[in-house]
């Protein structure tokens, strides 16, 4: 969903869930714009027709949820993967964390 008074443009994702919320993707600013920042103009290709025909709003909301800090950590409390972290350490550096 995209809502916008002209000069402020956001992309909203709705979830359907009791009660229903949305949740803020991306938010443009016309008047604060940098065409040379990577992030403007890939906030702009969100909010174009290609953007929206693509639904690239779904595919950077699951990239930015994939990079959340809180599911990052999480997935590092894991047992699995504090295995791989304890025992199979980075062969650029020599030592490893045993606990």
């Amino acid at each position: 969903m995209i809502l916008t008074n002209g000069i402020e443009w956001q992309v909203r994702r709705i979830r359907f869930e009791q009660p229903i919320d949305c949740d803020l993707v991306c938010e443009v600013n016309f008047l604060e714009i940098n065409s040379r920042a990577q992030k403007d103009l890939e906030n702009l290709w969100m909010i174009s027709k290609e953007g929206v025909v693509k639904k690239a709003h779904d595919d950077y909301f699951q990239q930015k949820q994939n990079v959340n800090g809180f599911i990052v950590s999480a997935l590092l409390q894991h047992e699995t993967i504090l295995h791989v972290i304890r025992y199979f350490p980075d062969k650029e550096s020599e030592f490893c964390i045993i606990q």
